[in-house]
């Protein structure tokens, strides 16, 4: 007999037995010595058990896969982006040659030294852009602060430009192209003529009181 076969129970002695009892009874030290080697055997498994190389294997299998899908995914993204084309800047024209010719050909009328001041706590006109003191090439960007009394506020509303000496409105195209509001002006992309360009801007508080300001700028 091996370690690990079956004892059969008619085989064991029958001192360890009670004539009524189903399981043995453990009364000689044979039979405890029989019954603890069968209990104690170490059975193969029955699946086999993966070596440590093979696991490891496995998982630089895996992440070798993982990298190169990591690759196709950012290949393919950026051949994506390079088949979108990009989006064209808007050019947007303030004045056409049309009316800049009209224009030159307008009197220059000087403004009179007593011209009327602007009220006390009008709003201040600060023309950041363009540089009026260089030489500028389209397209040009404006911007302009308005800067109220302290107290009160600007009245986008009461926003109004005019091109040239002839004051010639071009409102309503800064209005469509540039973003107007309490802070001031921002345009972008404004196409211009070859010449000295004259605008003037204006703007009112929420009392009411009106400033203007006007400046020059030369493009080529």
């Amino acid at each position: 007999m091996r370690a690990g076969d079956h004892i059969p129970l008619a085989n064991l002695p029958r001192k360890c037995c009670d004539s009524g009892s189903k399981w043995p009874r453990l009364r000689t030290p044979q039979t405890r010595n029989f019954l603890l080697i069968s209990a104690n055997v170490r059975r193969t498994p029955s699946a086999p058990v993966r070596s440590r190389d093979r696991t490891i294997s496995d998982r630089t299998n895996c992440t070798r896969k993982g990298n190169e899908m990591h690759r196709r995914v950012l290949l393919g993204g950026s051949l994506l982006t390079l088949a979108i084309p990009a989006r064209a800047v808007e050019i947007w024209t303030l004045v056409t040659p049309e009316e800049v010719t009209r224009d030159l050909a307008a009197p220059r009328i000087q403004e009179p030294h007593n011209r009327a001041l602007p009220p006390q706590g009008a709003p201040v006109i600060v023309v950041q852009q363009p540089n009026v003191a260089a030489t500028l090439h389209p397209p040009l960007s404006f911007r302009v602060l308005f800067q109220p009394e302290a107290g009160t506020a600007i009245n986008p509303n009461s926003f109004r430009a005019t091109y040239g000496w002839l004051g010639i409105d071009i409102t309503s195209r800064l209005l469509e192209h540039a973003k107007v509001d309490g802070h001031g002006l921002q345009a972008d992309n404004v196409a211009i003529p070859a010449g000295t360009h004259r605008v003037t801007l204006s703007i009112a508080d929420l009392l009411g009181r009106e400033n203007s300001r006007t400046f020059e700028f030369t493009v080529v």
